[in-house]
């Protein structure tokens, strides 16, 4: 990840569909709040950085690698990206005289729902029958003999589960759990309409009100014809844009740390030839 974000640019936003911005505090802290550990913006003199969330491709991807129990990870992506948005998600009673903030359990159980999702397209793609086994068994110690196959996940502000009768191949309970899972998260994103001052016409696209709806979002557009594959340095999951893209993006010019590293390592594999 990279701290050096492209500043908010409304007509690349309207390109993509999702022409919102989403705020990122110069830092955050990890504190109790309310009984709960939460991540929070630090009071800071810079005034916050925008960005267009639509534009970053690599958000779901970031967000997977967030391991639960690793609180600088936490801490460094929304230094990066910006809060998920927990509070845009209470009811306004209940969110009223509450500090803006993030409950790092419901954090990381967003990063494990995202990185199933992520997995579960890649096994897709790769038309990998094995991989689909050995991914849908580590769910299946929930399911009991002759019981519905349950899923946990985060859906939204919570976390629930999810019965799935077995249908009739792994393929199809994959793409059923995908389903339900992306389906959950997306909901609360909606169309509107407004008026394009350069072209003269109304224009429709999609309107969220917080991050994690973008980081699903992205996982909606890459369901229907998109396609996740594995980094060759780190292992994690991405959407490729380009079938020739072999490690994670950054999202912007910047090259990926994780193509430095290979370099690094295949220049050093070098000399010890010579």
């Amino acid at each position: 990840m990279t701290n050096k974000m492209p500043t908010f640019d409304p007509a690349q936003g309207r390109r993509s569909g999702l022409p919102i911005a989403w705020t990122v505090d110069e830092a955050h802290i990890i504190r109790r709040s309310h009984g709960c550990t939460v991540l929070a913006p630090v009071v800071a003199l810079k005034a916050p950085h925008l960005y267009s969330p639509s534009t970053r491709l690599e958000l779901p991807g970031e967000l997977a690698k967030l391991e639960r129990g690793n609180k600088k990870a936490v801490i460094k992506f929304a230094d990066t990206y910006g809060l998920l948005g927990y509070s845009n998600l209470l009811p306004t009673k209940e969110f009223a005289g509450r500090p803006v903030s993030d409950p790092v359990e419901w954090i990381w159980s967003h990063a494990e729902t995202v990185q199933l999702a992520l997995t579960l397209k890649d096994v897709l793609d790769q038309e990998d029958a094995e991989g689909l086994e050995r991914t849908l068994k580590k769910l299946e110690h929930r399911r009991l003999k002759h019981q519905p196959f349950f899923v946990t996940f985060a859906a939204r502000g919570n976390v629930r589960s999810c019965s799935f009768f077995p249908p009739s191949s792994h393929r199809r309970l994959a793409a059923s759990i995908l389903e339900t899972i992306v389906n959950e998260n997306i909901s609360g994103i909606h169309p509107e309409i407004a008026w394009d001052e350069t072209r003269g016409i109304f224009v429709q696209y999609s309107s969220f009100s917080t991050l994690i709806e973008a980081v699903y979002w992205h996982l909606s557009n890459v369901m229907s014809g998109g396609r996740v594959t594995r980094c060759e340095t780190c292992g994690g999951r991405f959407i490729q844009t380009d079938r020739r893209q072999r490690f994670c993006p950054t999202g912007t010019k910047q090259e990926s740390p994780c193509a430095v590293k290979a370099r690094v390592r295949e220049w050093r594999e070098q000399r010890k030839r010579k």
